[in-house]
């Protein structure tokens, strides 16, 4: 996967600088190193024009040519203009995975889910259940075995089956959201499991 990375020449007065050089290095050093001008394909190059129109210049870098601790150092350069370098940058992104593996997300949305109605999370997951109703939320915390655990929580959400509240219930080898308000809700709920 590539990373992108865009940035602005400028000059000491705030004034693009068209056509100059965007040469990137190793954080720290003088090494260059490899970038592309593209997504996908294309050789590995090591500096890259602003363009001559605004003064903007891009690239990306690869995964595969670096660790994600490694940052960069971009210097500017054109002639007649005070060379300016960044050092430092994080370009590469930390991967959304765990030992377990990469998250799924699940998403549940009702404009008008009716009193005493329920909605089943995926079965058998543990995750972080993030949940809306009518203005109020929660934040639950979902075991494998079914049984939620709320961290926060407006006073319309619970986790039993009981009161005029939205719930987040044990339903055995899952979690259900249920509405018991009275009323019909709205519902928005945004599920990340294993």
């Amino acid at each position: 996967m590539r990373y992108y990375f865009k940035g602005l020449f400028r000059d000491g007065s705030g004034h693009p600088v068209l056509g100059g050089t965007a040469s990137v290095y190793l954080a720290g050093t003088t090494t260059a190193a490899s970038v592309y001008a593209a997504s996908s394909g294309g050789v590995a190059v090591n500096s890259v024009t602003s363009s001559s129109t605004d003064g903007t210049f891009e690239f990306y870098v690869d995964e595969s040519d670096y660790g994600y601790g490694q940052k960069f150092k971009v210097t500017l350069s054109k002639s007649g203009y005070t060379s300016q370098s960044y050092d430092n940058l994080e370009i590469l992104k930390l991967p959304w995975t765990t030992s377990a593996g990469v998250p799924k997300f699940w998403t549940y949305q009702a404009d008008a889910l009716a009193d005493l109605t329920s909605v089943n999370l995926p079965d058998a997951t543990s995750g972080i259940l993030l949940f809306s109703c009518n203005a109020e939320c929660g934040l639950f915390l979902i075991q494998t075995n079914g049984t939620p655990t709320k961290v926060v929580g407006t006073t319309n959400t619970g986790t039993t089956d009981s009161g005029t509240v939205v719930a987040v219930l044990d339903i055995g080898t899952g979690a259900s959201i249920k509405n018991r308000l009275g009323a019909t809700g709205e519902i928005r709920a945004f599920y990340v499991y294993n």
